[in-house]
């Protein structure tokens, strides 16, 4: 579905039916997912704290669901919160194009670095200063060089990626 119908802050209206997918005109996309944010660690998920999405294949069907970063050779699509979760139900997650979204620092990031999602972890690290991996979940779009975690201007490349132990 292609909307162009957004909230003040940026965000697609209402709760998404499950599974909706969103594509604005400039190229962000959105799901809806389902995220019982009890089941994770940690219980609460941050705004921009990046995700796993995965697929419930139980009675439900198969509705997307947030499921926790483990190590995988088999790729997974990323979303980033567009708000704090603290409580079960559907929430969107941004999946392509530009957002902020976590990252943290501690290896200086630069503008243009390819960033990755590890295992266990909340927010992007630098994946590889100028070359793409199976990894690469975004591209920095400001340099961080802090070690301490911050929303940042990411863009979400939009494709599955694999995610690393460290």
């Amino acid at each position: 579905m292609s909307v162009d119908i957004i909230t003040a802050d940026g965000k697609p209206y209402g709760v998404p039916r499950p599974g909706e997918k969103v594509v604005w005109s400039d190229g962000r996309e959105f799901i809806g997912a389902y995220c019982d944010a009890g089941t994770l660690s940690p219980a609460t998920i941050a705004q921009g704290a990046p995700v796993l999405i995965g697929y419930d294949t139980g009675d439900e069907g198969n509705d997307p669901i947030v499921i926790g970063a483990s190590t995988s050779a088999i790729p997974k699509q990323v979303g980033v919160p567009l708000e704090a979760i603290s409580v079960a139900g559907w929430y969107w997650f941004q999946t392509k194009g530009d957002c902020q979204a976590l990252v943290n620092g501690a290896l200086p990031v630069a503008l243009g670095d390819f960033l990755e999602l590890i295992t266990a972890t909340a927010r992007f690290v630098i994946d590889d200063a100028t070359t793409r991996s199976v990894q690469s979940a975004a591209v920095a779009r400001e340099a961080y060089a802090v070690s301490a975690t911050a929303l940042k201007d990411v863009y979400l490349i939009g494709d599955p990626v694999q995610i690393a132990g460290s």
